[in-house]
């Protein structure tokens, strides 16, 4: 990590607390003890902090109380449902820092109550981003986007982002609930979609890799032309054309191969594509209209719940 990088960190930070050790506690304490700075590692699981520092220069496994005492800058990075406890338990041991921040999607600057109660300044920062729990996960927050809360002089003292090559916005109050949802549909619902993709894929007998192989560069290609010029100019295919024969074949080979499910997915995907089309102007009302005639055949009353083939893996998680 540049060294300016590192200095502008410690300047910032100082000594660092960081209260959970999951996939993002840990890359957060990595790239802090990247740029040089001390920190003082807490989890429930007081084993799981060891192992961390054991492995970090500069850090060490503590209790609540040692950290509340001896830290500049907390960031608490458990579980949603824990942040406010973890905050009661550092109100509670008359801590010295003056600045903590939570680093979760979903919930406000206000679970760190108890310490704004005590007249501690209180922040939160969300990093853009998907962590799988890898060493190099810290690489990660380099060029994130974080979405802060926080009053005036709190922002000024949250992580200089810009020092880690990313960008930062400022939610508007009470909307972390829909921010979230937001951030969930760009990710974890991308998941299921490469589901679908890779259930479809295995009707034509592509392996699942092949799949990976062959349709990944597609779907990343969607993704950057997105980036570069939103929704109603990335759309392509059959619907940005008006391919009515083209959606009634799919409709048939899915009516052929696929369970309830598959299908209802699928159709609540081919809905919003028309719906884009139209707004970009590709389709009359008419043209829409007989695309979702089509569609609609893909989802009749009853049906075969139950028998789509989500429930079963492709290909087993590697276990760890």
């Amino acid at each position: 990590m540049d060294r300016t990088v590192g200095q502008r960190l410690r300047e910032t930070l100082g000594v660092v607390g960081i209260v959970g050790v999951g996939r993002v506690g840990a890359a957060w304490g990595r790239l802090l003890s990247k740029a040089g700075l001390e920190l003082l590692l807490h989890d429930a699981d007081r084993a799981k902090a060891e192992a961390l520092a054991s492995l970090l220069p500069r850090a060490q496994a503590v209790d609540v109380g040692l950290l509340a005492r001896d830290a500049t800058t907390v960031f608490v990075t458990t579980g949603d449902d824990q942040i406010r406890d973890a905050a009661q338990s550092l109100a509670e041991r008359a801590p010295r820092f003056r600045l903590a921040i939570h680093m979760s999607g979903s919930r406000s600057v206000d679970e760190l109550d108890p310490l704004r109660g005590i007249g501690i300044s209180v922040g939160s920062m969300h990093p853009m981003q998907s962590f799988r729990g890898g060493e190099d996960d810290w690489r990660l927050f380099l060029g994130c986007g974080f979405a802060i809360e926080g009053e005036g002089p709190v922002r000024a003292k949250l992580v200089d982002v810009e020092a880690l090559g990313g960008k930062s916005v400022e939610l508007r109050a009470g909307s972390k609930p829909l921010y979230h949802a937001a951030c969930v549909a760009a990710s974890n619902f991308l998941v299921v979609l490469w589901h679908l993709v890779e259930r479809l894929a295995l009707e034509c007998a592509f392996t699942p890799q092949q799949t990976r192989t062959f349709l990944a560069p597609l779907a990343m290609r969607t993704l950057e032309n997105l980036a570069q010029v939103g929704p109603l100019l990335a759309l392509t295919g059959p619907y940005a054309r008006g391919d009515a024969d083209t959606v009634r074949r799919h409709v048939e080979a899915l009516k052929a191969g696929t369970g309830t499910f598959e299908r209802a997915l699928y159709f609540a995907l081919a809905e919003g594509c028309v719906a884009v089309a139209r707004d970009a102007g590709h389709l009359t009302e008419a043209e829409a209209e007989r695309i979702l005639t089509t569609l609609r055949d893909l989802v009749p009353e009853g049906g075969d719940e139950g028998q789509g083939l989500f429930g079963a893996s492709l290909d087993k998680p590697s276990e760890g």
